[in-house]
């Protein structure tokens, strides 16, 4: 096991100590800590929730970290993560995304600083964090950017749907002229995540287990919603949504394949959106996608507006909208992506399953 070292803010593992700032690695006790700064700040995001740490341990067993920065005593910057082993087996450390919070461009800096001497002395070989829209003036990390999207939630559903296209609002009245029924029920989890390996797997994605997505629930309790579509007594689309703080994050959705001309994915952002109505949230946060790809337009074409999302890491490729650890980075990483795009082909579903949970616990979880 990685010995992470984990101390008591009042006994940090090693800190930088200029102009009275100090970051200190904390034990998970702290996590609470880190919400209140977050939330104070008015930074608590969907992403960033320290709940995502505590999932994931859960799920897979993954290393928290907890880090804190201090300016004379008062809190001035947190980050939030987990540490995986990856593909080549060596440990790689990951924040939330909007992991790495803090006052000002210098503590950015100071905890990045913490971050690489940490890696160097615990063995880890990378670290790649996450500060959402904020960008450093000045950094000697490399940055990616990446393309996220939200779409702005008016006040009632009816004003909602009149800034809809009327392409989009056809669309919609069609799928539910077609017997196409939308339920609101948790016990559908398991036909749900039936629906989203099948998607995954034949898109070639990695997968989270079904003890993720039961953890997610329960830890977010009545904060997480699922909405699934029923025709002819099965359930053949759904979508996941998370509400933190003002906000709705949808993190994963799916749809039967066999279903596919009717264009379901657009009556499951609907729901989302009256959802965000229903909860008085501001924002439906759409997640990533790469710049003018087909995810990419889709989102757009729903009312996404795009965003740039900072990376900072310490090793690997800057290039916007790719990450660092893109697989196509190396000629190893690219021979096993094409390894695992044609093996694939020849498994039985529980062994294809089960390799694309294995390829998820290795790479970025969220």
């Amino acid at each position: 096991d990685l010995p992470l070292n984990i101390h008591r803010p009042s006994k940090p593992a090693f800190g930088f100590f200029m102009n009275k700032i100090k970051v200190t690695n904390c034990s998970e006790c702290h996590n609470k800590s880190i919400f209140e700064y977050l939330e104070k700040q008015g930074k608590l995001s969907v992403f960033n929730h320290p709940i995502w740490v505590e999932i994931l341990f859960q799920s897979y067993r993954t290393k928290k970290v907890y880090f804190i920065a201090y300016n004379d005593g008062v809190i001035c910057g947190v980050l939030s993560g987990y540490i995986v082993t990856g593909l080549k087996l060596g440990k790689v450390l990951h924040t939330l995304k909007e992991g790495l919070v803090a006052d000002s461009d210098l503590i950015y800096s100071r905890i990045l600083d913490y971050v690489n001497n940490f890696c160097e002395n615990n063995k880890i070989e990378s670290f790649l964090a996450s500060t959402g829209r904020y960008e450093l003036s000045d950094s000697s990390y490399k940055v990616t950017t990446k393309k996220s999207l939200k779409i702005k939630i008016l006040k009632s559903v009816d004003e909602c749907w009149d800034v809809l296209r009327s392409k989009e609002r056809t669309q919609i009245r069609k799928v539910l002229k077609q017997g196409f029924y939308v339920e609101k029920d948790r016990n559908n989890l398991k036909y749900f995540y039936n629906i989203y390996v099948n998607s995954m797997i034949k898109k070639k994605v990695s997968i989270h287990s079904f003890n993720f997505f039961e953890t997610m629930f329960e830890e977010f309790g009545d904060c997480a919603k699922l909405i699934t579509l029923r025709k002819d007594n099965n359930i053949v689309a759904g979508i996941v949504l998370i509400y933190v703080d003002g906000s709705v994050y949808h993190p994963f959705h799916a749809s039967n394949g066999n279903f596919y001309k009717y264009k379901l994915n657009n009556l499951l952002i609907w729901e989302s959106v009256k959802y965000c109505v229903e909860k008085g949230a501001s924002w439906l946060h759409m997640g990533e996608a790469t710049l003018n790809g087909g995810v990419y337009k889709f989102k757009v074409s729903v009312g996404g507006e795009p965003f740039d999302s900072f990376y900072y890491t310490n090793m690997g490729k800057s290039d916007n909208n790719e990450s660092y650890n893109n697989s196509k980075s190396s000629l190893g990483g690219y021979l096993l992506k094409k390894f695992r795009d044609n093996i694939v082909k020849f498994l039985p579903k529980f062994l294809s399953k089960s390799l694309f949970i294995f390829l998820r616990k290795r790479t970025k979880m969220l």
